[in-house]
């Protein structure tokens, strides 16, 4: 065999066996499907990287658990993305990314808060609802 085949034996062989030049999996915000997180979790994707577009309105619910309180129903509610970025998830690791190929830690982005309290009708009367707002600025 020549030295040039052997290289390019070599260079295919490394390819298929090494995860390392394997590519995380993208895909779209509006695309994620309990499938493609539960390939992460058992690590069949090594890395998985979000795309939040600009414009896109996402649905989210909230559940709550435990032995005080617990969710009785959990419609969707919406959030809508107001500047596009990125997300990559790893087994152990989370980074994101404003333009896709420059990742930091996400508290080198992202601060915020969340608060927690009530609300009333218009009318004034008891407490109707627990309101949790939740901010979220880039740092």
């Amino acid at each position: 065999m020549k030295l040039k085949q052997k290289i390019v034996m070599l260079g295919i062989g490394m390819l298929v066996l090494c995860p390392a030049f394997a590519q995380a999996e993208l895909v779209r915000a509006t695309q994620l499907n309990g499938d493609m997180w539960q390939k992460l979790r058992n690590g069949e994707i090594n890395e998985l990287i979000v795309e939040f577009r600009q414009g896109d309105t996402l649905p989210v619910t909230m559940n709550v658990g435990g032995d005080l309180l617990g969710t009785k129903d959990n419609r969707p509610s919406s959030v809508l993305v107001k500047r596009g970025f990125f997300i990559k998830f790893e087994q152990d690791h989370l980074w994101m990314s404003l333009n896709g190929a420059d990742y930091k830690s996400f508290s080198d982005f992202v601060r915020g808060n969340i608060f927690v309290g009530a609300s009333a009708d218009q009318s004034g009367g008891p407490a109707n609802a627990i309101d949790v707002l939740m901010q979220a600025f880039l740092k």
